[in-house]
């Protein structure tokens, strides 16, 4: 728990959008200064592949030296912050060795603060803490000590981990006192918060849990509290209660950690909030709540990999001198390579004078060969562009293909065996196993619709697209999509009503529109409340056909509404605790392109969603 408030506290003492704005203009072009305000826009919009996008970019053209280690932190602030922990490593090494080289203290403090970061999140605590030792050593030396408050809270954390208690307590001491010294509210914060972690470690679980409200206290009236530092406070008041033994508060607040860490894409609080709640359910005797949790912990799990992060930093250090050596190699070859250009380029040149001479009294067929040559580097530069440019977008299918496997094969086999080890341990009676059998069947059913809905998807990507055109009566059409979700509207005493043109007759891909418009109907009916109503309506507009999927569930907010699309989001619950990948509003938006149409969104929260497909119609002559 404690690596969540330190990952905050170490965004606070490494970004400070006006003293980075400072040095940006200090050392950097116009033309980079604006690539990382870019950067930061896209970031704060929630687009963090193109925030990266746009830094290595800028890194393949020339740079200086200050402005190359400014890009190389940006980059590993990012990677840092998106769990990206190998790559964050490597970018922020770089940008260390030349602020240290520059004398540049406060950005190699940020550097050295953002590797520390990254080992402890991968749980090497003993290197996290060497880290922030030196970057206290250097704050010291050169005077720097509006930066301590902050390094010392770190220090404490990374001891608390290692069981130094002694020291834990001492650093946060001094981190509060520093904090309160430099009116630092939101540093305070987080060291209150490390206080606490010290204390539920120690078995003060009372004063911890107390500690923890404090912290959401004062965050709250000084109107600073972050939901990632109030869904970490949720979660350690949670796991108080429950080690004082009071599991039904603690479901209570670890409900609305999960809730909220889940909502604002926190993934490891989710993560432990979603341990602890199966171990809460368990202890509570409720297998299909505990069973609930345990999925989500898997996904969860998925979603971070920190073993595999902490292996590949290994191996990262350990052939640390083994690349430099390499560099050096490569850089001697690259010399070697330049003289030989340089030699064949002056060659060509001297040619290219002899041409010029013996044919001056020809100029005009001269230019026209020269001309054709030029159209000729034109078209074989042009064809490079393009091949890389379908490269691109190969390795983008391949890493969306990738994510859709992970979703939609792993987690259903997840479930399955964990059902089936909870079978085994004997935690259900027989009439338990065969009710939970049912559910279970339920679940896969429904992941058998997203694997084909994938499958589909995946075959467009891969094979290119060849339209499966039939002819389909809109009437029976709806129905036979009404009838596959019977059971769900019946559970949930949801009415669909429809209000269609029932005769229409039209041309269409029958396959790719019902796995669109079934995946909109499941996404209306998770969404609804009990006793709600659902409606389907259909309208011609301007040689288009318009289906219209209307609910009155709990709807989305605008952050919500803006990313349903992206294949970042982690699925949300159901009003009835349904649960699923989150790709199936992805794999139909693009799926849609295939019938020459889109989807399109409404929502307003607590009053609900209405989704728009759009689609070329072809009418059946008659």
């Amino acid at each position: 728990m404690n690596r969540f408030t330190w990952s905050l506290a170490f965004i606070l003492l490494s970004i400070s959008s006006v003293y980075s704005q400072v040095v940006v203009e200090q050392v950097c072009s116009a033309k980079t200064q604006k690539v990382i305000s870019i950067s930061e826009e896209k970031d704060h919009g929630g687009n963090s592949i193109a925030a990266i996008q746009v830094l290595e970019d800028e890194l393949e053209t020339k740079l200086s030296d200050q402005c190359k280690a400014l890009i190389y932190l940006n980059l590993g602030s990012l990677y840092h912050k998106y769990n990206k922990l190998v790559q964050a490593v490597k970018y922020l090494d770089e940008a260390n060795k030349i602020f240290a080289a520059y004398e540049m203290y406060n950005e190699q403090i940020t550097a050295i603060n953002l590797i520390s970061g990254s080992y402890y999140i991968l749980g090497d605590h003993d290197i996290s803490a060497k880290n922030t030792l030196t970057a206290i050593k250097i704050a010291k030396k050169h005077q720097l000590n509006e930066r301590l408050d902050v390094l010392y809270n770190n220090l404490a954390s990374s001891y608390g981990e290692l069981q130094y208690n002694d020291s834990a307590i001492k650093y946060v001491q001094y981190s509060i006192e520093l904090a309160n010294e430099n009116q630092n509210t939101s540093t305070l914060l987080h060291a209150l918060s490390t206080k606490a972690e010290t204390q539920l470690r120690s078995g003060e679980y009372t004063e911890a849990e107390l500690q923890f409200e404090e912290v959401i206290e004062l965050g709250r009236k000084e109107k600073i509290l972050s939901s990632y530092l109030e869904s970490n406070c949720l979660f350690g008041i949670a796991k108080a209660k429950f080690l004082n033994n009071d599991p039904i508060s603690a479901r209570d607040y670890g409900r609305k950690a999960f809730s909220l860490a889940i909502e604002d894409n926190h993934i490891k609080i989710a993560e432990l909030s979603a341990k602890l709640l199966y171990e809460i359910w368990e202890k509570l005797d409720d297998s299909d709540s505990a069973y609930y949790y345990l999925t989500q912990y898997v996904m969860a799990q998925e979603k971070i990999k920190p073993n595999e992060n902490l292996s590949q930093l290994n191996r990262f250090r350990m052939r640390k001198a083994e690349l430099q050596i390499l560099e050096k190699e490569q850089e001697t070859e690259k010399q070697k390579y330049y003289t030989i250009l340089g030699t064949i380029s002056a060659a060509l040149l001297l040619l290219l004078f002899i041409v010029i001479f013996l044919f001056y009294r020809n100029s005009n067929k001269l230019n026209h060969q020269l001309k054709e040559k030029n159209d000729l580097i034109h078209k074989a530069n042009s064809q490079l562009a393009n091949q890389r440019d379908e490269l691109n977008n190969l390795n983008k299918v391949k890493d969306r293909v990738f994510s859709a496997v992970i979703h939609d094969f792993k987690t259903p086999m997840n479930t399955l065996e964990s059902m089936l080890n909870m079978l085994i341990k004997k935690y259900m009676t027989p009439d338990e196993a065969s009710e939970n059998a049912k559910k279970l069947l339920l679940k896969l059913k429904k992941s058998r619709l997203a694997i084909n809905s994938t499958i589909a998807w995946i075959k467009t990507q891969l094979e290119g697209y060849t339209a499966q055109e039939q002819e389909i009566e809109l009437g029976n059409f709806i129905s036979e999509i009404k009838s596959y979700h019977s059971s769900e509207l019946q559970k949930k005493q949801i009415r669909l009503k429809t209000q269609i043109d029932k005769d229409l007759r039209f041309i269409s891909d029958r396959e790719l529109l019902f796995i669109i418009l079934n995946n909109l109907i499941s996404n209306a009916i998770k969404f609804s409340n009990d006793k709600s109503e659902i409606k389907i309506t259909s309208q011609e507009e301007g040689g288009m056909l318009i289906l219209k999927v209307e609910d009155k569930g709990i709807g989305m907010k605008k952050t919500e509404l803006n990313r349903i699309f992206s294949l970042e989001t982690l699925s949300k619950e159901g009003t009835a605790a349904e649960t699923g990948s989150g790709l199936g509003l992805k794999i139909s938006n693009e799926l849609i392109a295939n019938l020459g149409g889109e989807i399109t969104a409404e929502s307003d929260e607590e009053s609900g969603s209405t989704f728009y497909v759009r689609i070329k119609l072809k009418k059946v002559d008659t």
